[in-house]
């Protein structure tokens, strides 16, 4: 099975890149072909040569139709609202860019959790009184177009959750609760526990009729 990683900076550090490395591998040694995606503007588009570089991500598509793949696995953001899916996408939820305009749901100034939920208005009120981030007009507005783009693509596309508390925020942001599954993180640092992974995965596909189960059992 051909298996491709998405995130528009593909390489450095962090931990979403580590998580991918560690799915990359598991899913090598279980015979796979699993390449890694990145968009061809970043900072790190000419570190590393052996990562398919996208040059918009409205080729993304055709990208997956022309190296043969099965699954994209989408691990950020992606403005792949309007494109049709010739393969079948999944996305793992890393961080709050689907329902928090200020991609953190922490409100400093008083020590606590937003609970709102996200819209421009009161979010651009709760970044000037509450300090969710610095209030610049030009990056609020790019985030609240961001955000409107993920409210697009998402729902699209069975969507990994790695906490109850996530899946239950983005349930709050009003995506459809049938697209949710939990998959926490833990499974992934030792390959003895990637079997609960595939079969997590493996029942997504088949009750959405994304791939045929024998294909879906890879896990991705």
């Amino acid at each position: 099975m051909r298996i491709g990683h998405y995130l528009r900076q593909i390489t450095g550090a962090g931990g979403t890149l580590q998580y991918i490395e560690r799915l990359v591998l598991a899913q090598s040694r279980q015979g796979h072909e699993v390449q890694r995606l990145g968009l061809a503007k970043t900072a790190d588009a000419q570190a590393t040569p052996e990562v398919i570089r996208v040059a918009e991500e409205r080729d993304i598509d055709r990208v997956a139709q022309r190296y043969g793949f099965d699954i994209l696995h989408f691990h950020g953001p992606a403005d792949i609202s309007r494109q049709p899916a010739s393969v079948a996408r999944v996305r793992t939820i890393h961080g709050s860019e689907p329902y928090c305009l200020a991609r953190n749901r922490y409100l400093p100034a008083s020590d606590r959790v937003c609970t709102v939920r996200s819209n421009l208005r009161t979010c651009t009120w709760h970044h000037v009184r509450y300090g969710c981030e610095r209030p610049r007009p030009g990056k609020i507005l790019r985030n609240w177009l961001a955000l409107r783009t993920e409210a697009r693509a998402l729902p699209t596309m069975p969507l990994i959750c790695p906490s109850t508390y996530v899946r239950d925020e983005m349930e709050r942001a009003g995506y459809p609760s049938e697209r949710l599954v939990i998959v926490p993180h833990a499974h992934f640092p030792k390959h003895r526990r990637t079997s609960r992974h595939r079969e997590i995965i493996t029942s997504i596909f088949s009750s959405w009729g994304a791939l045929p189960l024998k294909r879906a059992s890879a896990g991705c």
